[in-house]
């Protein structure tokens, strides 16, 4: 049954991705993948090293189960199985990892260009020139992108387009035109950052984790909704 009102939309994304093992098992990567960059921050040179690589190949398979996951939410309308996103994944992963170098690249150079606007030096250190000059407020930035992304990503792939610029675009004019509901969105995407940024750098790790764990259940649910949306515009 296609919901009819923004209520039932609401419930309905909820429902799914609070039942499908599969978002489930997403958060669960997610939150390893914290354990074990606290971890390679915390090593000696020679240990984070090795661990370097094997937070590299984690990150990768973190992407992989994202974006099958997130291909099998938005191919269907019933629960998502750790399954059903493995397989997805093999039919968009390429596209997708190629899209998000392409992302990467450009905010690299948007970075440079405020560290140079700031009387930064830029070039490779940009990152932690950055995070030195705004430490407490990286938890409202990635909040930031989350709520970018919600509009983003359920466009990409449910139209199976991983055109970086044309999607960004569609992002953009989509949610221009659902201004009316971008409250909801930015509740479910800006809460857990806003608690982060509030608790700044003393939160214990168990603090850390649960807001990792409610957050990205939060954004899933919102990534469902914006795909329920969509959805309900394809005609037949």
């Amino acid at each position: 049954m296609i919901p009819t009102s923004e209520g039932e939309r609401r419930l309905r994304a909820a429902v799914r991705v609070l039942m499908s093992r599969g978002v489930w098992s997403v958060i669960a990567a997610q939150l390893g993948l914290i354990l074990l960059w606290r971890r390679v921050l915390s090593d000696d040179t020679t240990a984070a090293s090795i661990e370097l690589f094997v937070l590299a190949i984690a990150l990768a398979g973190f992407l992989y189960i994202t974006a099958g996951v997130s291909q099998a939410l938005a191919a269907s309308r019933d629960l998502v199985g750790l399954r059903a996103g493995l397989r997805a994944g093999t039919t968009c992963y390429g596209p997708f990892l190629w899209m998000i170098a392409k992302l990467v690249l450009l905010g690299g150079m948007l970075l440079n260009i405020a560290i140079l606007a700031t009387g930064g030096t830029g070039g490779a250190s940009a990152a932690t020139e950055f995070s030195q000059k705004m430490p407490g407020f990286i938890p409202l930035v990635q909040g930031l992108l989350g709520f970018v992304f919600v509009y983003w990503l359920p466009i990409v792939f449910v139209r199976r387009d991983f055109a970086l610029f044309k999607t960004l675009g569609a992002a953009l004019v989509t949610a221009w035109q659902r201004l009316a509901h971008a409250g909801y969105l930015a509740i479910l995407t800006l809460t857990p950052a806003l608690i982060a940024l509030i608790a700044g750098d003393t939160m214990p790790l168990f603090a850390v984790l649960l807001i990792n764990l409610v957050g990205g259940a939060m954004e899933w649910v919102a990534y469902a909704y914006c795909v329920g949306h969509l959805q309900d515009q394809i005609p037949g």
